[in-house]
């Protein structure tokens, strides 16, 4: 009798055939930047090396050239769970939390070194705040500095008297910005610079030299102000409930490459914009050295600035606590600690590395 129970029970086993293996989670994310650029490789790489590392568990599915809607309209749809995960520039980072955009402030960081040492420092703050409203922040990316580009002349940006400035429609703080230093503001979308430009209704514009390149937006201004305003931040976020899904092995895996994704995007945007600055210079572009008037009341021109943004892109605690860590940064030459190391090395497998 007992060798017919076992016989039966070997049965059973065999006829189920081999253990089941887990289905694959599928992460969809969407950016408005089109296939093909530096940016967009480095997310395909990215979701190859998550797909890797995870031996196929975790499928990360890419939806460039804004086939998920805009910026906003890709918050929107992450929000309802249509797609999991969005990489956004700064203005669609702030619909979830805004406080990350005090890293934008004009006339705030002096260097790159300055801006790498104060967002390394703060990550954990804003990994946190993200986390408390269902979001997980795997990458937090500079794209560049921005600058002042103009069709006439432009050494002194704290009076642009009657000239007509650009602030992009989508952002409040570009808005706040430009009620301070003129007194026409043309609130456009992207798409209606161009025009605006070749109409003569508008005069001066800001961004990257990168982006200014792409859209076409060189062939019709001629000067270059040769002041860094601010440096331009974006990031790849992603639900929180579909982070927790994944097994803790996976997680370390997700949150280990987005900080390569962020080293790797970073230093891609460094080149373009020093390659599209120099192709600007040498098209005809001039480079106007900010007069000393400016540099006289720069100081006083920042503070009212930043007043008319307080609120807007930055609560006054969180600028308090920048302002602290320039204070260490320029006393220290900028190390993160005292060891001289960068915490969460880019390099270092997920073993090694504090993520929370």
């Amino acid at each position: 009798m007992k060798y017919l129970v076992a016989g039966l029970v070997v049965g059973m086993v065999m006829g189920q055939g081999p253990v089941a293996r887990a289905a694959p989670t599928t992460i969809k994310v969407a950016t408005v930047m089109p296939r093909g650029m530096p940016w967009t490789r480095a997310l395909s790489r990215f979701a190859a090396d998550v797909k890797r590392l995870t031996k196929g568990q975790v499928i990360i599915k890419l939806y460039f050239g804004g086939v998920a809607g805009t910026e906003l309209r890709s918050i929107r749809r992450m929000k309802a769970n249509q797609i999991q995960a969005v990489a956004v520039a700064s203005v669609g980072l702030s619909r979830i939390d805004k406080s990350i955009r005090v890293l934008e402030l004009p006339f705030l960081f002096r260097s790159t070194k300055e801006f790498r040492f104060v967002a390394e420092s703060m990550h954990g703050d804003f990994s946190r705040r993200y986390v408390n409203r269902g979001y997980r922040l795997l990458s937090l990316v500079s794209l560049g500095w921005v600058y002042f580009f103009s069709k006439s002349a432009l050494s002194d940006v704290t009076n642009l008297g009657e000239r007509a400035m650009w602030a992009w429609k989508q952002d409040p703080g570009a808005a706040a910005m430009a009620r301070v230093v003129s007194k026409i503001t043309l609130r456009l979308p992207l798409t209606g610079v161009l025009w605006a430009l070749q109409s003569k209704s508008l005069d001066t514009i800001y961004g990257m030299p990168q982006a200014v390149l792409a859209l076409q937006w060189n062939t019709s201004v001629r000067y270059v102000l040769n002041l860094r305003i601010n440096q331009s931040v974006a990031g790849l976020v992603m639900r929180e409930d579909v982070f927790k899904r994944l097994s803790s092995a996976h997680q370390k895996i997700l949150l280990w490459r987005g900080r390569v994704l962020q080293r790797r995007i970073t230093s891609a945007s460094r080149r373009l914009n020093r390659r599209a600055l120099k192709t600007m210079l040498a098209s005809g572009i001039s480079r106007v050295q900010p007069s000393g008037t400016f540099k006289r009341k720069q100081a006083a021109f920042r503070k009212r600035l930043w007043r008319g943004l307080t609120n807007v892109m930055y609560k006054p605690a969180d600028l308090k606590k920048v302002r602290a860590l320039l204070t260490i940064c320029r006393t220290t030459s900028c190390r993160i600690t005292t060891s001289g190391r960068v915490p969460l090395h880019l390099g270092r497998r997920p073993r090694q590395i504090c993520y929370r």
